[in-house]
């Protein structure tokens, strides 16, 4: 079977819920681990029950391995989920095996009082909220809220059978005298090795790679991957279950540029280590937000970003340093690692960069002060996760061609920052000022900025205060076009603005957003107090 080490992961079940499939299937040996992780988690404690007899020991491993813990904490909330779901299954054998398993004990030592019990001279404690051990060695105490007293004792029983009296005796001891934080960290290891051969990232791993590259460092990586074809020297890695990538990705330019730096890769070790490196390149970025405990689409949207950061890094290299690759394909030199660590240093490095500077000018991403081009465009970014609106569609920066253009809009905001910090000092100077179209709490630094942009070209004086009469608008907006080019160029060469990249692009967009409708429609007088983008004063 022929596998395509780019295609992305999916967590759509296959059309199929839980149910339909526990119903529908006599076994599900045939899913892969990754999708039968999601589709576990959605499903109902009943058909969780009636599916885990489907699976085998390996996928049932991994899915207490994966949900078991959080980062590096083991976690005694999820595990006695798991201890109803089993019980209602009343399977001894997937009760024995999950038994066996070192986070058991952890449960044991973290949930539970447990001491050895001399059957000839017993100490009991104050409470009836104890049982002892079929053995009679041992008292295990418990919360008086405890509601998995009945369940317990059967696991208990089990885990006798299965591990034989004496060894199960030892382990108890092992319970009563080791740490809770020495028997956890034991399990961790154990249960950290056995997910490396999934494609799971630990947390720790996955912060290796969260520094974010600045532009200058970004340069300096990319230049050090052309120095030798580093993935020559991996070793293979084996076991991996590579069956998630098995679906298709509709094809776009940049995709189909990637698959075909793959086809040109003739390495065998290239090739088997690409789609592990695929895999734990995005599990690396679910770990560190925390995403498998996220609802279905947004562990989509967390995936998209992932994939976005991927082919923007991709796409960085191909545009930027093409002469270097030649006829080698870029996978020599480059992991899917590699690719999202400088995609992410491009977009959340300027992110940060805006961040920033917004609070070193007392500014926040939603202050109304910014006015709506840039306020949307923040909005954008920090709340619907790191989305652009380009040509009119609201997308990931997945793309050098996007990038550009995402860069452009917040390098001038970053540029504009202090001006506008400036406008909001002085507008303190003029609270007695009556606008008709504004309120004072409502002024931000569109109306302020371009009101001097249009006393500027109709040649009034700007130091007088920021309003205008309605017949001074009129004349700009019947004898000027609001986005002419050579008034806006003489306004920023006057005032000195030219150092500032792109003004000229937002002063005209402003314009256009503001005032293109007024150039057709004659407004009534009470309809000005409507407009935006200009302060208006009553003629004194």
């Amino acid at each position: 079977m022929s596998i395509n080490p780019y295609s992305l992961l999916r967590f759509n079940q296959e059309s199929y819920s839980l149910e339909e499939m526990v119903e529908n299937f006599e076994t599900l040996t045939h899913l892969p681990l990754w999708p039968l992780y999601f589709l576990l988690r959605n499903g109902t404690a009943r058909d969780i029950a009636l599916a885990l007899p489907k699976l085998d020991s390996k996928q049932r491993e991994f899915i207490f391995d994966l949900d078991l813990w959080k980062k590096q904490d083991f976690d005694l909330e999820n595990y006695e989920k798991w201890i109803e779901i089993l019980y209602i299954s009343q399977n001894e054998e997937i009760i024995k095996e999950f038994t066996q398993h070192p986070h058991f004990l952890v449960y044991l030592r973290g949930r539970l009082n447990i001491y050895t019990h001399n059957i000839e001279h017993p100490v009991y404690p104050n409470s009836d909220d104890f049982f002892i051990t079929d053995d009679f060695c041992y008292l295990v105490e418990y919360d008086k809220d405890y509601k998995l007293a009945e369940e317990l004792k059967f696991f208990l029983t089990v885990f006798y059978s299965a591990r034989g009296v004496e060894a199960a005796q030892a382990l108890l001891m092992e319970v009563v005298n080791e740490s809770f934080f020495q028997l956890q960290e034991n399990a961790y290891k154990v249960k950290k090795s056995r997910l490396d051969e999934t494609g799971y990232v630990d947390f720790y791993d996955a912060l290796e790679n969260k520094k974010i590259l600045k532009i200058k460092e970004i340069e300096t990586f990319i230049l050090s991957k052309f120095t030798k074809k580093y993935l020559l020297t991996v070793e293979e890695k084996l076991g991996t279950d590579i069956r998630v990538l098995e679906t298709s990705r509709d094809g776009n330019d940049i995709h189909n540029e990637i698959r075909n730096e793959i086809s040109k890769i003739e390495n065998e070790k290239i090739i088997n280590f690409l789609p592990t490196d695929y895999i734990r390149t995005i599990n690396a970025n679910f770990v560190l937000n925390e995403s498998f405990q996220k609802i279905e689409g947004e562990l989509q949207a967390d995936s998209e970003k992932v994939q976005s950061f991927i082919t923007l890094g991709f796409d960085y290299i191909i545009t930027n340093y093409t002469e270097k690759l030649s006829t080698d394909s870029l996978f020599e030199f480059f992991s899917f690692k590699d690719l999202e660590h400088i995609g992410r240093s491009l977009v959340l490095g300027q992110i940060h960069k805006m961040k920033t500077v917004l609070k070193n000018f007392d500014f926040s991403h939603d202050d109304d002060f910014l006015g709506d081009f840039f306020k949307i465009f923040l909005q954008d970014i920090f709340e619907l996760d790191v989305k652009f609106k380009y040509k009119d569609v609201l997308q990931l920066i997945s793309n050098v061609k996007i990038y550009k253009v995402f860069y452009q809009k917040s390098q001038l905001l970053i540029d504009l920052s202090a001006l506008m910090k400036q406008f909001k000092n002085e507008i303190s100077n003029y609270k007695e000022i009556t606008y008709l179209n504004y309120r004072f709490e409502d002024l931000d630094f569109e109306g302020l900025f371009l009101t001097r942009y249009i006393k500027h070209c109709l040649g009034l004086d700007n130091k007088l205060s920021y309003g205008m009469e309605i017949n001074e608008f009129k004349k700009y907006i019947k004898e000027k076009n609001p986005s002419k080019e050579n008034h806006i160029k003489d306004f920023i060469q006057e005032f000195e603005l030219d150092i500032i990249e792109n003004l000229e692009m937002y002063l005209s967009e402003l314009c256009i957003d503001h005032f293109s409708h007024l150039e057709k429609d004659d407004l009534a007088e009470e309809d000005y107090k409507f407009v935006s983008g200009v302060l208006l004063t009553s003629a004194e």
